[in-house]
């Protein structure tokens, strides 16, 4: 009789424990890992690259040398003034215009311009291909190219020019239909054109942009 009643009593304490340890650590389900493809169609794009480069020459300001205050100074510096050739440099719906570079004896320079980046600068029929371009980063170089004499005669006559400097001036970003002045200058001076001042016949700047 005892035996009978024990029984019970133990089934019941036992499922009590159960229910109590069932609400001490709650059930977890671990996701079955499942190996397909996603139903998203996800399409790979290439970074853009950089466009080649659109180059322009500048020459020296008819008047020459002149006496200019450089770059954060306030004393006089001789310094030369270069300007491009043409109105301006144009790549593609990009385009530098008003373009001056003036260098200074001891090293200094100053680069401003007028940046232009507008698909209505291409033909018609291109500008659809450029109109999809809300951005792009403008990449200026300024070189400057010497004019050595030389000892002996080439067969053609023809003979590159040596580069004496080449700067990069800091990326600039134009949104579509955007025009901005650009002025950059270098307050500490660089080395080469402090060194090759007086070999610099004419100044090359080139427009690059992605």
């Amino acid at each position: 009789m005892r035996s009978r009643l024990v029984l019970p009593l133990l089934l019941v304490a036992g499922g009590a424990l159960v229910s109590t340890a069932g609400d001490w650590f709650p059930h977890t389900v671990k996701a079955r890992r499942w190996c397909c493809l996603p139903k998203y169609d996800y399409s790979h794009r290439r970074v853009s690259l950089p466009r080649s480069g659109t180059t322009s020459t500048a020459i020296l300001w008819p008047r020459g040398a002149v006496v200019l205050s450089a770059a954060g100074g306030r004393n006089s510096i001789p310094g030369r003034i270069y300007q491009l050739q043409q109105s301006g440099i144009q790549n593609d719906h990009c385009l530098l215009s008003d373009v001056a570079v003036t260098l200074f004896e001891n090293g200094d320079w100053i680069v401003s311009c007028r940046a232009v980046q507008n698909p209505e600068l291409v033909e018609p029929d291109q500008q659809p291909v450029f109109e999809r371009f809300k951005r792009n980063r403008f990449m200026i170089s300024v070189r400057g190219l010497g004019a050595f004499p030389l000892t002996e005669p080439t067969p053609d006559g023809v003979l590159a020019k040596p580069m004496l400097f080449n700067i990069e001036l800091p990326d600039e970003w134009m949104e579509r239909g955007e025009v901005r002045t650009i002025r950059r200058q270098q307050p500490h001076g660089d080395k080469n054109v402090q060194r090759y001042f007086n070999d610099i016949d004419r100044i090359e700047v080139e427009l690059r942009y992605e």
